[in-house]
């Protein structure tokens, strides 16, 4: 299966679910949360059947050997990581914006 492919199946499948939560819950934060942690589950399962593209590859020089590749960062690896940060940002979203209003206030009114 084409890469391509592949996600455009997840990305679907990740919109169905963002429209079956939000209409059953009426909660975008939920349906949101849903749908990232079933991106990552899609970008881990790819990830896994190395349906993926190297993006970057980290080389180290070996005596008698040359150049040889330490550590090849994919497309799914950098996906899978960016939907958990989001979905941990979207689960904490509540205390996040809390203490933004703490800090932002603390800085119009110059107290520590």
């Amino acid at each position: 299966m084409d890469p391509a492919e592949a996600w455009l199946f997840a990305l679907a499948s990740m919109t169905a679910v963002f429209l079956i939560v939000y209409y059953r819950e009426n909660r975008a934060q939920k349906a949101l949360l849903y749908a990232l942690i079933l991106g990552k589950a899609w970008a881990g399962v790819f990830w896994v059947l190395s349906i993926d593209k190297p993006i970057l590859a980290v080389y180290r020089h070996v005596p008698g050997y040359g150049y040889v590749p330490v550590h090849i960062i994919t497309a799914n690896m950098t996906i899978f990581l960016l939907f958990l940060s989001s979905a941990l940002a979207t689960l904490f979203w509540p205390d996040i914006q809390r203490e933004l209003r703490r800090e932002l206030s603390h800085m119009r009114t110059g107290k520590a």
